[in-house]
C-alpha cells in the first residue's frame, strides 16, 4: 500500500511539473511572438506613413522609396516571371491552380528589360484565375524593403532572372499599416505575456527546487513543513 501511494504521489508530482513546464513554454512563446510583432510594427511605422506614396517602378528601382516606404506602384507591367508558394512552404517558379503566396516581377511600363525590376509579394491571391484578374485590375500597394526576404523565393526567381541582383532589388510586400492604437495594444499584450511567463517560470523553479515547501508538502503529505521537521536544540 505504501509503495502504491508513493508511486501515485510521484506520478502526480511529475504530471504537475510537466504541465507547469508546458504552460511556461507556451507563455514564453506567446511573449516572444508579441515582442517580435511589436518590433516589426514599430519598424514599419518608423519608415512609412499611413498614406501610400505613388511611385513608378523605374523610380523605385533606381532611387528607392525615400522617407516613405509605403508605396503604390505606378507605370508598370507584369513580367511572365514569378514564384509561387505551394504546399508546406515550398516555392516553385511555375504557376499552379492554387497557391498560398506569390512573388510577381514588375518592370517599367515602356520597357522589356529586366535591369529595373520590382518584386511584389502578396498572400491575398490564392489561385490562377484571381491572379489574372488582379493583374488587369488590381493595385500594387505595400511596404518596400531592400532584398527578397524569403530565400526560397529568391532562389526560384534567380533561376528565371540570372542577371538580376536579387539581394539588392526592392521588394514591395502587401500588408496593412498598423495604427498607433494597435501598436499600443500590442505593447500592452507583450508586457502582460512576459509578466505571466516570468511568473510561471518562477513557480516552476520553486516547485522543483530541492527543499522547497511544495516538495516537502508532497513528500510528507502535510500542508505545513515546520510541523513535520524535528526541533533543533542549540548546543
Amino acid at each position: 500500500m505504501a509503495d502504491s501511494d508513493k508511486r501515485a504521489r510521484d506520478y502526480r508530482q511529475y504530471n504537475a511539473r510537466f504541465t507547469s513546464a508546458l504552460v511556461t513554454l507556451a507563455a514564453l512563446l506567446v511573449a516572444g511572438l508579441l515582442t517580435w510583432g511589436s518590433w516589426e510594427w514599430t519598424d514599419v511605422r518608423s519608415r512609412a506613413s499611413a498614406e501610400p506614396m505613388d511611385i513608378s517602378v523605374a523610380e523605385l528601382a533606381s532611387r528607392g522609396p525615400g522617407d516613405n516606404a509605403h508605396v503604390r506602384l505606378r507605370e508598370l507591367k507584369w513580367s511572365e516571371h514569378a514564384a509561387y508558394e505551394v504546399d508546406h512552404g515550398q516555392v516553385v517558379g511555375r504557376t499552379k491552380d492554387e497557391f498560398q503566396g506569390v512573388w510577381l516581377v514588375a518592370i517599367p511600363k515602356d520597357s522589356t528589360a529586366t535591369d529595373q525590376i520590382i518584386i511584389f509579394t502578396t498572400s491575398d491571391i490564392s489561385n490562377r484565375a484571381d491572379l489574372g484578374t488582379w493583374k488587369n485590375e488590381g493595385t500594387a500597394v505595400g511596404f518596400a524593403h531592400r532584398g527578397i526576404a524569403n530565400p526560397k523565393a529568391r532562389q526560384a526567381l534567380g533561376w528565371q532572372l540570372p542577371g538580376a541582383d536579387l539581394d539588392n532589388v526592392w521588394e514591395v510586400k502587401d500588408r496593412f499599416f498598423p495604427s498607433q492604437a494597435m501598436l499600443f495594444a500590442m505593447y500592452i499584450a507583450a508586457v502582460t505575456a512576459w509578466s505571466a511567463s516570468l511568473w510561471c517560470l518562477a513557480r516552476m523553479i520553486r516547485s522543483i527546487r530541492p527543499g522547497s515547501t511544495r516538495v516537502e508538502a508532497n513528500l510528507t503529505g502535510k500542508t505545513g513543513v515546520a510541523s513535520t521537521l524535528p526541533a533543533i536544540t542549540p548546543p
